[in-house]
């Protein structure tokens, strides 16, 4: 079996029987009603945008912060040895947290080679459209979404019965996935990642429909390169390349003052796009943070109580 499918093989369970569903953990039902809201993707692009990948991020904020009201519930049976191994899988989700935001910022600041090209542009000379195509090669040549970083791989959920505690990990590492795949890919940072399949969540969770819908959208589109925001500006500034060669062969120069308006508006969306992912990265930093406080403090109270009896 490739490396891809191995490593994404870990939703992988063997069929079983459904067994019965908490009554007392809407967790699984709001999950559920959220993932949903993840369809359908934009068809604005061939790539998943910004946008989606913003309210995706969103979405494990959310998750997490349910499961750190799990951890803290200390009515609810909890599982040690799984919440050891759930801390660590968070300073990954961290990691990736830092990677992702670090990319989107170098691309911010790169894009001032973009905006001081137009600078010059918009005052005619043959100094400055030389100037501003020189800048327009250097934004050229930079490839700013390159990001590495390792992926949260959940493991496969247990058999037999299975703690809240235990079901909302999965739940959050199984969303962790879902939503870095799609990042770690926009970003460049596994080349496998395209090559694997998605697997499917066990039926016994009540939200692994609703999962296993996005995951099939997410991986129909994961192999189509950057996002359309970015697309759309590198296709806008090919034009402008064109238009000012025709401005030194004698053109007026109305075709690329037009094309100046169009990169302007372009880069803006981008630049909308990268801040609003920027953001939610943020988000999910500081509610990754809460969360492994709670774990952390479930783990604290219940060795206690193990030393005390």
């Amino acid at each position: 079996m490739a490396l891809a499918e191995t490593r994404l093989s870990f939703l992988l369970h063997p069929k079983a029987k459904n067994r019965t569903k908490p009554s007392c953990f809407p967790f699984e039902d709001r999950l559920s009603r959220r993932l949903k809201s993840l369809l359908p993707i934009p068809e604005s692009s061939t790539s998943i945008p910004l946008s989606w990948l913003s309210n995706a991020v969103d979405l494990l904020t959310q998750t997490l912060a349910d499961a750190a009201a799990v951890f803290s519930d200390q009515s609810l049976s909890s599982d040690q040895y799984s919440i050891a191994v759930h801390l660590n899988s968070t300073i990954r989700l961290l990691d990736a947290c830092n990677s992702v935001s670090a990319a989107t910022d170098t691309v911010l600041s790169r894009r001032l080679l973009l905006l001081l090209a137009l600078r010059h542009l918009s005052f005619l000379g043959d100094k400055n459209v030389s100037r501003a195509k020189d800048l327009l090669s250097e934004w050229e040549a930079y490839v700013p979404l390159r990001s590495s970083h390792h992926l949260v791989i959940p493991d496969p959920p247990p058999r037999g019965s299975i703690s809240a505690t235990r079901r909302a990990i999965y739940a959050v590492e199984a969303v962790s996935y879902l939503v870095i795949a799609p990042l770690s890919a926009v970003f460049g940072g596994h080349e496998d990642i395209r090559l694997g399949k998605l697997a499917v969540v066990p039926g016994e969770f009540m939200w692994s429909s609703a999962f296993n819908e996005v995951g099939a959208a997410v991986w129909g589109r994961i192999g189509e390169g950057f996002p359309g925001e970015v697309v759309a500006v590198e296709v806008s500034v090919g034009r402008l390349r064109e238009a000012i060669d025709e401005v030194s062969d004698g053109d007026d120069g109305e075709r690329m003052r037009n094309a100046v308006v169009v990169v302007e508006r372009e880069d803006e969306k981008l630049t909308a796009g990268l801040h609003c992912l920027s953001d939610a990265v943020k988000g999910l930093f500081e509610s990754t943070l809460c969360a492994r406080d709670a774990a952390l403090q479930n783990f604290r109270v219940r060795s206690q109580k193990c030393c005390e009896d």
